[in-house]
């Protein structure tokens, strides 16, 4: 038990500094990494501008250089800190029309696509609970990218169609009929900077699709590609109709470990769940006539007042007959306490030690029912 707390609680630790240094690195990059490449970039126009007519082939050579490398630079900075705001943002579920978000989409790209001739068919598409933006960003890239990658002579095609499954998610498949790629390369596209096409013309971060796979991992989505070259592209995105993180549910966390009470809150608040504390079930008693959460995850060993009375006195008060209740203890273990404890409206029964993953997983499930 030991041990597993140590773990929890370096984890903790861990996410903590993890989501520091993401922020202070955006902060970096938007500032004390790009605004040294503008400088760079000003006085090479300005150079260019003063002294064009009188630069010999050499010197046109060498300014060329410094133009394009500073350029995929600051390419490259943008990305990383577009990479890293996505890591970090927020998420703010609502439902959203797929094909109303399409549309908007398309809207940003009317220029390229009057310009380019495309054509692009958007079937009857279902609807969803997910992050708007995020949504937006990851279509945008894979539209832009289906775009890029045409046939030359050739006006792009594009075909997003989508359906609805049995287990509580959408698939949405933007297909195109563009140069393709060699399926080997796979999963060598969803890696940052990774470019299959050297040649082509349109400037770009290089971490477009990094940042989709990114996306729908934080929407507890998956997105998969095949392809054939000469044949074009069809990226597939399987997201949920309704996220786990997207109902905000208000948890109340009742244990006398406040090493315990971190842990939990920490793994718990990642999944944008709404958490309080409380070090005993007294403590927690008066908490819960002021704001009733939808669920409630008790120790048993607790000072002045143990789990089983706590849940007692819960299941007696009718206004919080509704509230679920999960046990996570690592003491009244045996197959008697547990069916007290099931006696008692109890929900689940969870034994310590477990690992922070499967914790998260159980509870989540559990959320799900």
């Amino acid at each position: 038990k030991n041990k597993l707390s140590k773990k929890l609680i370096q984890m903790a630790s861990e996410i903590h500094q993890v989501n520091e240094a993401i922020s202070d690195f955006t902060f970096a990059a938007s500032h004390d990494l790009i605004e040294p490449l503008r400088k760079i970039s000003s006085f090479s126009s300005r150079l260019r501008e003063v002294y064009g007519e009188d630069l010999d082939e050499r010197q046109e050579v060498y300014l060329n250089v410094i133009e394009r490398s500073s350029q995929k630079l600051n390419n490259n900075i943008t990305g990383l800190a577009d990479f890293a705001r996505i890591t970090n943002t927020n998420l703010n579920y609502e439902s959203i029309s797929l094909n109303e978000l399409f549309q908007v989409i398309l809207e940003k790209f009317a220029v390229k696509i009057r310009k380019s001739k495309a054509q692009i068919k958007v079937d009857e598409l279902p609807s969803l609970v997910s992050d708007k933006d995020m949504l937006k960003e990851l279509f945008r890239n894979l539209i832009s990218n289906s775009l890029k990658f045409k046939k030359d002579l050739e006006p792009p095609t594009i075909h997003i169609t989508g359906q609805q499954s049995d287990d509580g998610f959408i698939e949405v498949s933007i297909k195109d009929f563009g140069i393709g790629f060699n399926e080997k390369y796979t999963q060598q596209i969803f890696k940052p900077f990774q470019r299959l096409e050297k040649n082509i013309e349109e400037k770009g971060s290089g971490i477009g699709l990094t940042l989709c796979q990114k996306i729908v991992s934080r929407l507890e989505g998956s997105i998969s590609a095949i392809s054939s070259p000469g044949e074009g592209s069809t990226f597939s995105v399987k997201l949920p109709l309704k996220p786990s993180g997207s109902e905000n549910v208000k948890i109340l966390i009742v244990d006398d470990s406040e090493d315990s009470q971190v842990v939990m809150k920490t793994l718990l608040d990642m999944r944008s769940h709404e958490t309080s504390l409380a070090p005993n079930g007294i403590i927690a008693l008066e908490m819960l006539n002021e704001n009733v959460p939808d669920l409630i995850i008790t120790d048993i060993t607790m000072p002045e007042m143990d789990g089983f009375e706590f849940c007692r006195k819960v299941r007696a008060n009718p206004k919080w007959d509704s509230v679920a209740i999960i046990v996570y203890t690592g003491s009244h273990t045996s197959q008697a306490d547990q069916q007290l404890g099931l006696s008692l409206g109890i929900s689940q029964y969870i034994l310590k030690p477990q690992e922070p993953d499967v914790l998260i997983e159980i509870i989540e499930k559990f959320l799900k029912k």
